[in-house]
């Protein structure tokens, strides 16, 4: 044993936390699309292209679960706002590479620096150690969910 006690969940209990996460980034995600004006797969593109640029449009459509139609509508209402540009991929000419431009990466920023004000707003308050386990948990939200081994994840 690692010396940590394990805690007991009942599943009625694990249901209400997975229900109260999903409800809470709803509702942050939600500000996020009502103040930028995108939905929330372009935001998510664009954060994803922000960190890993360029993709191919089929590397896109596997990271956000999308058939290869939707992923390339998607990067097409990006491509006309002028958020991201696509090139072929000299490797591959039948494959094409989608990157964020400038006008993406500052409206990235944007985005996040946003977020970042209201979670360092919200977070006043609590204790060095209540941010700490808060941050660890985030951090293992991919093991803790299983999500962290998805083929195409980002």
């Amino acid at each position: 044993m690692d010396g940590k006690t394990p805690i007991a969940l009942s599943g009625d209990e694990v249901r209400e936390l997975l229900f109260g996460l999903l409800r809470s980034l709803y509702r942050f995600e939600r500000r996020e699309v009502e103040e930028f004006g995108l939905t929330y797969q372009q935001i998510f593109l664009l954060k994803v292209l922000a960190r890993t640029s360029p993709l191919s449009v089929g590397t896109v459509a596997a990271a956000l679960r999308l058939p290869m139609f939707g992923a390339t509508r998607l990067v097409d209402q990006l491509q006309k706002m002028r958020l991201i540009s696509r090139t072929s991929d000299k490797s591959d000419r039948r494959s094409r590479l989608v990157a964020i431009t400038k006008n993406g990466t500052a409206l990235v920023e944007r985005i996040e620096e946003h977020a970042l004000a209201i979670v360092r707003k919200n977070l006043d308050g609590f204790s060095a150690r209540e941010i700490g386990a808060i941050i660890r948990v985030v951090r293992s939200l991919d093991a803790i969910l299983g999500v962290e081994e998805e083929a195409g994840a980002v």
